[in-house]
């Protein structure tokens, strides 16, 4: 037995072929359709800002931990050139 999901992939991917339809939407979003509220679009809203919000932060702070580790390397890198210069002034 399928589930639910496979039966509506297959009606809609039927539908697509039958119609020469190239919409990703299936039968079901016409003018009879429902469609959400308000509410519900505006919570839609606020999620996807919550998620936008929330992928801003890890990636500022990867770009925080970035940072920090070039700053890092910059350190060393210093450090290695002054003891290069200082091991050629002692030959």
């Amino acid at each position: 037995m399928i589930s639910k999901e496979q039966e509506r992939h297959i009606l809609h991917e039927t539908y697509k072929e039958t119609t020469g339809c190239r919409s990703r939407k299936g039968p079901g979003h016409g003018y009879l359709a429902k469609y959400p509220t308000q509410s519900q679009l505006m919570n839609e809203r606020i999620e996807e800002q919550a998620r936008a919000s929330a992928l801003a932060a890890a990636a500022q702070q990867k770009n925080s931990e970035m940072q920090a580790e070039v700053e890092k390397l910059k350190e060393k890198l210093t450090v290695q050139a002054a003891e290069r210069e200082s091991y050629k002034e002692k030959i």
